[in-house]
Parts: C-alpha cells; sequence; structure tokens
C-alpha cells in the first residue's frame, strides 16, 4: 500500500474531528508527527498512570505496534514513535497512543525530581532457611523513580524472584548477604540480609489470656535460638469469641464475646503454637480503693480498684486530673503517686470499656512538727497504752510510724497512726513517732514493779466531769495522795478523785510504808460532736437494701460465720433484724483485749485489704476478744455473709482525752446512703441490760467531728 504522508496541521485537524466524533476529550497537541496508514481497532497501554524522575526515561506499550504516539507538553515530556518516554521537565503530562480510526488512550505522566537518596522498607532481615522476603524502595517526599532494581551479592544465599520495582528473595541457606536496589540516575542503597536455620518450633508469649468483652491484649510469637522466621500466620479458631490483627511476629487479640477459644500462630515451614483465650464479661462499674484522701507534700502512697466479681478488665489505667498537685508514677494497673504542691485533685481509675471512679485527693503542706499525746507515761508490766499525734496546724501527714527504743521493756502492738503498746518488764524505753518526711516526737516511757496493788475497777480510771471515785488500798495504810495535772482532775486528803475537766492526768499514791504508784485518770469531754441515730430510721435504710451474699472463700472463716448466723439470725427476720442481731452478738459477747491481732494466715487475696479483714475477723470470731479492727472486721464478714455492702473504714475518731486517734469502724452503703457501726465502742459502752446503740447506723455527715474518714479501706468482696 502506498504510504500518505500527512503534514503537522491535516493531522492536527484529522485528531480533533477523530476525538469530536468518538466524544473524547483531547488532550492539548504539543509536538506534530508523522502518520502511516494504520490498523483500526481498539488500543490498550501497559501504564495509565506512572511518575518519572526528572531525566528518566520509560518504554510505554500498547497492543498494537500501529499506533501513532504523541505528547501533551513537550517541556515536560519527549516520546518518539516507538513510545519511549523521556522526562524533560517537572509536571504533569500525558501521553496517548491512538489508532487510524480514531481510536486513542493515554497514560498521565508525573514528572518529579530525580532522588538523591534511596531507602529500603527493612533496616535488615533476619530469615530462616526455605523462606520468602519481599522489600520495596522508599523515596525521598517530592522525588520519583520508575526504574527500581534489586541485585543480591551472592545467589548461593539467596535466590532472587523478582527484581523489578519490589525485590522479592527466597533464602537457600544459611549465610549472611546484601541486597541493594539501584535507581535510574544509580543512586543506590542495601541491607544486610542474614539466613539462620529454618524454625524447629514456634511459641507464644502466653499460654493462657483474660480478656473482657472488646478488650484487646498483645502477644509476641518467638522460634528457638539460632533459628527465625519473619511471616507468621495467625488465626482464631472461633471469630465470635475473638479476633486477631497480626504484625509480623505480633498479634492482636481482641475479645469479642464471652467464650472459650484458641489463637494460633503458624510459621512458614507449618510449625504451629496456641494460645487459650477466655473472653468473660465487661465490667459495668469500677470501685476506687479510696474515696478520699488527704497526704502532705512529697508522700507517696498508691490506690487499688475492684470490679463486680465474674467480670474483667486488664487494661485498667489510673490517670491525674492535676499533675502539678498529683505526679503519677505507676498507672496500668495498680495507681501510684507522689503529691507534689498544695491543692485538691482527683486519681480516676478507668476500665477498657470507659467505666470510672475517683478518689478526692487534698494536698497539704508537709509538716514542720509532730506532737505525742503525751511525752511521759509510767506503767506496770502487763500495763498497755495508746499515744496519738497531732501536727502543726495546716500540714498533712497520713504515714505516722511508732516505733519502741527497746522492746524487751516496751513492745509495740501497733505502728501505723496511732502507737499501741504494752508494758513487758521494768526499765526505761522511748516511742518514737516518725512521720513520712522524718519529723519526729519521743514518749519517755518508764515500767515500774508496783510496791502495792489498790482498789480499781479499771486502769485508767474514766471518769466525766464534776463526777468522783475513792481509792482504797487494802491493808496498806494510805498516807498522801497526788495529782499531775489539777485543771483535769483533783484528789483529796482521803483518796477522792474528782474530774475537774476533759484531759488525762496520773494520780499518785504513797503508803506510810513509803510504797508508791500510780494509776491514769481520763476525764471525758462533753458529746457535743456525737450525734447518736434513732434506731426506727436506721432500721427503716437497712430494710431498703438489696441483699447479695458473699462468702470469705477462707474456709476458718466462713464456718465460724456461718455457726453464728445459724445461731443469730431466724427464719424470717428483715434486714434490719439481721443487721442488728449479729451487731449485738459481737457487742455482748465479745470482749476488748489484745492477742488476736492477726490469728491466721489466710493465703493470697488479689487485694491486701482483703487479707487483712478476714484475717482480722478470724480472732475474734474464734476466740471472742480482740481490738477496734477485729470487731469491725467481724461485722463486716458477718454483713457481707448477709449480703450488705459493708465497707471496713480506718481514720480518725474523737478521742476521750481530746485529740484524734486511728480507729476502725464499719460503713455500710444502701443505695448511696452511707451508716456507720462501731461495734467495739458499743462493746466499751454497755448497760446493764445490753448494748445502747449509741454507734449503730450513725450518719457520717452528722457525726464528722467525731469520725473522720480520710482513709478508707473497702472490703473488694474476697477476690484471691
Amino acid at each position: 500500500m502506498k504510504k500518505l504522508k500527512a503534514t503537522g496541521i491535516f493531522a492536527a485537524a484529522m485528531a480533533a474531528v477523530m476525538l469530536a466524533s468518538s466524544g473524547a476529550a483531547a488532550p492539548v497537541i504539543g509536538e506534530s508527527y508523522s502518520m502511516t496508514a494504520y490498523a483500526s481497532g481498539s488500543v490498550t497501554l501497559d501504564k495509565y498512570t506512572l511518575s518519572l524522575g526528572l531525566g528518566e526515561g520509560y518504554a510505554l506499550r500498547s497492543n498494537t505496534s500501529s499506533v501513532a504516539w504523541r505528547t501533551s507538553d513537550s517541556k515536560i515530556l519527549k516520546v518518539d514513535q516507538k513510545g519511549a518516554v523521556r522526562a524533560v521537565g517537572l509536571g504533569t503530562a500525558w501521553i496517548t497512543a491512538r489508532t487510524s480510526d480514531g481510536t486513542e488512550k493515554s497514560c498521565r505522566v508525573t514528572v518529579k525530581k530525580a532522588p538523591e537518596s534511596v531507602q529500603l522498607s527493612e533496616s535488615e532481615v533476619v530469615m530462616g532457611k526455605g523462606e520468602t522476603f519481599g522489600l520495596s524502595a522508599v523515596l525521598p517526599e517530592g522525588t520519583a523513580s520508575a526504574e527500581r532494581i534489586f541485585r543480591c551479592n551472592d545467589p548461593d544465599v539467596l535466590k532472587m524472584t523478582k527484581t523489578n520495582w519490589t525485590g522479592e528473595f527466597k533464602a537457600l541457606k544459611e549465610g549472611e548477604t546484601r541486597v541493594k536496589v539501584i535507581l535510574y540516575n544509580g543512586v543506590k542503597t542495601s541491607i544486610r540480609v542474614t539466613v539462620k536455620k529454618a524454625p524447629s518450633a514456634v511459641s507464644l508469649s502466653k499460654d493462657k489470656v483474660i480478656l473482657g468483652e472488646g478488650e484487646t491484649c498483645s502477644l509476641t510469637s518467638s522460634v528457638p535460638e539460632g533459628m527465625a522466621c519473619t511471616k507468621y500466620t495467625y488465626k482464631s479458631e472461633n471469630t465470635g469469641v475473638s479476633t486477631v490483627s497480626a504484625d509480623k511476629d505480633k498479634v492482636a487479640v481482641k475479645g469479642v464475646s464471652v467464650g472459650r477459644t484458641n489463637v494460633s500462630v503458624t510459621t512458614y515451614n507449618d510449625r504451629r503454637a496456641r494460645c487459650r483465650v477466655v473472653v468473660k464479661p465487661a465490667p459495668d462499674k469500677v470501685t476506687i480503693s479510696r474515696s478520699t484522701l488527704t497526704l502532705g507534700v512529697g508522700e507517696s502512697t498508691r490506690l487499688d480498684y475492684s470490679i463486680p466479681e465474674g467480670t474483667y478488665s486488664g487494661s485498667v489505667v489510673f490517670r491525674t486530673s492535676n499533675s502539678k498537685i498529683i505526679r503519677m508514677t505507676e498507672t496500668n494497673g495498680t495507681g501510684k503517686f507522689v503529691a507534689v504542691a498544695p491543692g485538691t485533685a482527683w486519681v480516676t481509675v478507668r476500665t477498657h470499656n470507659g467505666n470510672e471512679s475517683s478518689c478526692k485527693i487534698t494536698v497539704r503542706e508537709a509538716p514542720e512538727s509532730i506532737a505525742l499525746t503525751k511525752n511521759q507515761v509510767t506503767l506496770a508490766p502487763g500495763q498497755k497504752y495508746t499515744l496519738g499525734s497531732n501536727l502543726n496546724s495546716g500540714a498533712a501527714a497520713m504515714v505516722r510510724t511508732y516505733s519502741s527504743s527497746d522492746s524487751n521493756v516496751v513492745k509495740m502492738t501497733r505502728t501505723d497512726w496511732v502507737g499501741e503498746f504494752v508494758a513487758v518488764e521494768p526499765g526505761t524505753a522511748y516511742v518514737k513517732v516518725r512521720a513520712y518526711n522524718g519529723v519526729e516526737d519521743i514518749c519517755k516511757v518508764t515500767v515500774l514493779l508496783p510496791d502495792f496493788s489498790f482498789d480499781l475497777p479499771d486502769n485508767p480510771i474514766t471518769l466525766d466531769p464534776g463526777s468522783t471515785f475513792r481509792i482504797t488500798a487494802g491493808n496498806d495504810k494510805l498516807v498522801s495522795f497526788s495529782v499531775e495535772n489539777e485543771a483535769v482532775a483533783t484528789v483529796s486528803s482521803t483518796g477522792v478523785v474528782k474530774a475537774v475537766s476533759p484531759g488525762t492526768t496520773d494520780v499518785i499514791v504513797t503508803t506510810d510504808s513509803g510504797k508508791r504508784t500510780r494509776a491514769e485518770i481520763i476525764v471525758y469531754g462533753e458529746k457535743k460532736y456525737c450525734t447518736f441515730p434513732a434506731i426506727d430510721d436506721v432500721s427503716r435504710l437497712l430494710n431498703k437494701a438489696k441483699l447479695e451474699p458473699v462468702k470469705t472463700n477462707c474456709s476458718a472463716v466462713d464456718s465460724l460465720v456461718d455457726g453464728i448466723l445459724s445461731k443469730t439470725v431466724k427464719s424470717g427476720m428483715s434486714n434490719a433484724a439481721k443487721a442488728k442481731a449479729v451487731y449485738d452478738y459481737l457487742a455482748v459477747n465479745c470482749s476488748y483485749d489484745y492477742g488476736g491481732y492477726k490469728a491466721i494466715n489466710a493465703g493470697n487475696y488479689k487485694y491486701d485489704s482483703d487479707k487483712d479483714i478476714v484475717e482480722f475477723s478470724y480472732c475474734i470470731l474464734k476466740k471472742k476478744i480482740g481490738t477496734c479492727e477485729n470487731f469491725s472486721a467481724a461485722y463486716v464478714v458477718l454483713l457481707r455473709r448477709l449480703g450488705f455492702d459493708a465497707e471496713l473504714v480506718y481514720g480518725d475518731v474523737g478521742m476521750s482525752a481530746g485529740g484524734y486517734g486511728g480507729h476502725y469502724w464499719v460503713d455500710v452503703n444502701i443505695n448511696g446512703t452511707h451508716l456507720s457501726f462501731d461495734p467495739q465502742v458499743e462493746n466499751s459502752n454497755l448497760s446493764d441490760s445490753g448494748p445502747m446503740h449509741y454507734f449503730y447506723g450513725m450518719r457520717p455527715e452528722l457525726n464528722y467531728h467525731m469520725y473522720h474518714y480520710d482513709y478508707i479501706i473497702p472490703v473488694h468482696g474476697f477476690k484471691r
């Protein structure tokens, strides 16, 4: 066939007519070209978009050689009639292939700067023999290179299975080599590839995980030392219970719904391991271990949390509302923090599904001084004594530790918040209180053998202002009496002690034979700070409680509890009658005495407070003796066994001698209304007919001058 030669003007006109008739949008024509009588039909290209670096060439290919090529902008792209494209300027242009009948296809080409460097998608590869791996090249932003050729330095170690644009290779034998990528302009880089033995086994970082619904945890895969694997395949055997999301040797496991399943990992050479996944209900609430705290600047402590039994949340995080006042030192699972500056902040605990609970923390200045309630005490062997402490105004210290300089003379029986001790043998010792920041005070304790005994119903002698007490001494003739502080009490020549005003003092008695001894006098103050409850109001509230019985899961304690309840609680009793029955049982049948602080080891519990409350309760339930913590712990155990929401509370209580001292009592929550119960103090105030119920169901908001709730240790449901 005879060739027809067309001018550029004719060709351009023909292109415009053909495109118009086909309905296609015509690219701008940037240069003329010669046209032969080409075959008609559809045309396709190997690329429809392309990025090139400045100066880079690329050979576009069509499904037929009978096409004409043109560029839309010759200042950006050059093209010859074989489809060879050359990037000559920055920007975007189109390369178009057209058949003789006017059918066209275009490739959009973006020209960017030539790259001056290149990186690979991995900095190093360690793989197992027989494994396949792939690399890609990463260019600086704003640059391009369509040509990316991969090469291996040692074909005996690696076999390249793909070399253009991406680099894929298979490990043939153990050893070390380098894989490099080369760009069109000669820029290149390489990484080290190490081939180790194929894994003989694989393991997951955990054999079992527990999740709450919606919670996610991460597992890591590993193979034996000297072996390697880069590709792990993860699978959940039941995606309705849990799903997996993999990233190399790590997998995120998500709990979907309650149930049990397995998550498996498989290596490229079919080695496999499993992890058991248990999904529990997500908690519908979370309770922080304390609702309020008062600390001094620089003081550190921690908060725990509890969630409803049978639920789970492993991703529990603590945070502070103001890091300038409270700075967190540990936040995952445990809230540890330090008081930084005076003010008020909240520490909040949050579960994985968004439930929260907060503790209000008041920070005051660090104490500059601390003063014991007494700085000199004289006791006889076997006599017990309790010291409290006060800080300078405006200061706070939750941590106050007591110690004895000589345990052979004075033995400490309690060392936190208050100092309780017993005189052991004659001598002198010093009881010291120390706050968290080192400020101290001491009390000199002298232990003497009594020269004689005299008739006292109690030591100390407790009196109300204006009341009197006569001292007698058997066969010995008393010749003199004196008191150390006549503002508190006076004594007559015949041994009649008269209480004057609230406080403490000692009365000293001397016989005609020169023997001397002394006794402590405590004068109570008026109890204006104490509002006693109406029993009917307490009963009405208790009867509204929804009972959810809880055991301690300590068989020795639960057995004692069941025995007491079988004696005290009868069928058909109301809530209030049940609570009153066990309260009266403790107040009437038990007595205040030492010797059973923690009489058993109850084993491990999730929270220390759970363990303490079980162990505190045992001795009084078993031996019928104990101090305030034993009485209150036993009442909490009994109440929770009945189903009440009871908590053990530790804080300040108004002392008969003035000031405040550490004490344990019980708080019961009834639909947000709180009642306070103090069975130990009730025991100390029994009438001839039994409990007076002065301390039964007191309202905290009405008794804040007597009971200070700054330090609360809640029961967590006895979780092992």
